[in-house]
Order: C-alpha cells, then sequence, then structure tokens
C-alpha cells in the first residue's frame, strides 16, 4: 500500500465537499417528492379474506389496489367475528 500524499488527501477531501454540497438539494428533492399532496391517490379495489384452522383460528386478508400494491395482514384474537366486519367494507 502506497503512503497518502498530499495530492491524494486534497483530492478526497475536495470529494467529500463536493459531495456534502450536493446534500441539502438531495434531500429538498426527496422531502418534496414525498410530500402526501403529490402522491397519487390510492384506491382499495378489492379485499380478500382466508379463514384457517390450523394452529387454532386466524384471518388473513389481502387488501388489493389500483395501483398494483398489496397488503396483507392476520387477525387471531376475536379472529371468529371479524370476517363479517372485514367483508363489510368492500
Amino acid at each position: 500500500m502506497q503512503r497518502p500524499n498530499r495530492r491524494t488527501l486534497l483530492k478526497g477531501g475536495l470529494l467529500s465537499v463536493a459531495g456534502m454540497a450536493g446534500l441539502p438539494s438531495l434531500s429538498a428533492a426527496a422531502e418534496e417528492a414525498s410530500t402526501p399532496y403529490n402522491r397519487p391517490k390510492l384506491k382499495i379495489t378489492d379485499i380478500r379474506t382466508a379463514e384457517v384452522r390450523v394452529h387454532g383460528y386466524q384471518v388473513h386478508v389481502r387488501v388489493y389496489t389500483d395501483q398494483g400494491i398489496i397488503g396483507q395482514g392476520e387477525s387471531t384474537d376475536a379472529a371468529s367475528g371479524n370476517v363479517p366486519l372485514i367483508r363489510s367494507f368492500s
């Protein structure tokens, strides 16, 4: 390994300063793009449930959206009463 000389130290220092100078503009662009007002509206298109009785009673839920995003979750406490409640949302 070569010993660092003045030129390599200055070059490394200038690159790090240049990189840090770009951080505020990158931060502002990310913040502007991710505000709730700029996001497209997400609509739920379908809700599907599956009742499972393997190790107790569980209800698995999938929520489908118009943008292809799928959410999934499960219910275990008082799950038998949740299916009609979940289906009432669709």
